[in-house]
């Protein structure tokens, strides 16, 4: 877990030390949160429905020019698939969840002065937390979790474009595709993770 804060710890110490000008231009520390529109992706993902999730955490931006940043963030992300087939003439409805910590680290180019329009891109890993699996036919539903079928680890990229605010705020909404499988089988399946997020965030200072 420390390793996970470190980048965002290590901006915070560093920043405390330097006038508050100069702070300002260097770094910056705030707190995001929003929407998460994810599936699951691949040649062996079927034909999956979208789940709506939650994805909200903190960031540390480090300016290196008045055009690029690197943008490291720690955020807690729900991602999922809803899925839907036919057993014995009754329809069952599949809801799955997984539930990661996540640890993109991000390259921002930015334009303008006040309003600050920008492009991000970069790497996440990520570390699962949880799984939830509920299956409903008829009325009756069972809920279980993908524990045993589920890789505890993943790692994609992610591609946004956002605005930044002279008010502190930002508005972004970023996509994000698993490099590897998430399966866990032992079958060797080809199914990913897909997402869209839709973040707001706050510069704390």
């Amino acid at each position: 877990m420390k390793k996970v804060f470190l980048p965002i710890l290590m901006a915070v110490v560093l920043s405390s030390a330097l006038p508050e000008s100069c702070r300002a231009q260097l770094f910056s520390i705030g707190l995001k949160g929003g929407a998460c529109v994810s599936s699951v992706v691949g040649a062996d993902a079927g034909s999956p429905q979208t789940n709506l999730g939650l994805a909200g955490g903190a960031y540390a931006t480090v300016g290196i020019l008045p055009w690029f940043t690197l943008q490291p963030e720690v955020l807690y992300v729900q991602k999922g698939w809803k899925e839907s087939a036919e057993v014995l003439g009754t329809t069952v409805e599949g809801d799955f969840r997984i539930n990661y910590l996540e640890v993109p680290v991000l390259a921002k180019f930015s334009l303008g002065a006040v309003v600050k329009p920008y492009l991000a891109i970069g790497p996440y890993l990520a570390t699962r937390l949880g799984t939830s699996a509920k299956f409903s036919a008829g009325g009756v539903s069972v809920e279980g979790n993908l524990d045993e079928l589920v890789k505890k680890s993943d790692a994609g990229m992610i591609i946004g474009a956002g605005v930044q605010t002279p008010v502190k705020l930002s508005f972004e909404a970023r996509y994000s595709y698993g490099l590897g499988t998430i399966d866990d089988s032992g079958q060797n399946l080809d199914i990913k993770n897909s997402a869209l997020s839709l973040l707001i965030g706050y510069a704390l200072f």
